[in-house]
């Protein structure tokens, strides 16, 4: 009797650490949350190179994004972040975000989005459990398109 109260109290206690155990703070984000990583940039269909020989990282958590920019597997060319907001297939950023004032370059764009503003809006073109494709109309009329693999 003893034994099977001990396997009851285990299994009431693992079922409370997996319900508890959430990593999405602040609700749901749907299939955005997580790291992807950038695969391909198009400027009207033609591939562009990164700007930098690295790996390019965006992760999503709540409504802040970070955007890393890594080489060699764990040095680190650049970080940026902001904050998103979904509405259907608009994604927008906001890097108009100061309340660091000892860093406002955290705050900006980072380079292999190409030049910007402080607020970004891009449409999402295919969103599922692996890839992510973002796209968006500059200024000057050149679309551009980026494409992610999730990481985890």
């Amino acid at each position: 009797m003893k034994t099977i109260n001990t396997i009851r109290l285990s299994a009431a206690l693992l079922a409370v650490l997996l319900l508890c155990s959430c990593t999405q703070n602040n609700g749901h984000i749907g299939k955005l949350f997580g790291t992807w990583v950038l695969t391909e940039r198009l400027a009207d269909g033609a591939a562009i190179e990164k700007p930098y020989d690295a790996d390019t990282y965006m992760s999503f958590q709540n409504n802040i994004v970070h955007f890393r920019t890594v080489e060699n597997n764990y040095d680190l060319i650049e970080y940026k972040t902001a904050t998103w907001m979904r509405m259907g297939d608009s994604l927008s950023f906001d890097f108009d975000n100061t309340s660091d004032a000892g860093n406002p370059d955290l705050y900006s764009a980072p380079a292999w989005l190409e030049p910007v503003g402080t607020d970004v809006v891009m449409n999402i073109n295919r969103l599922d459990g692996a890839h992510l494709e973002l796209m968006r109309t500059a200024s000057d009329g050149v679309i551009y398109i980026y494409k992610f693999d999730k990481t985890w």
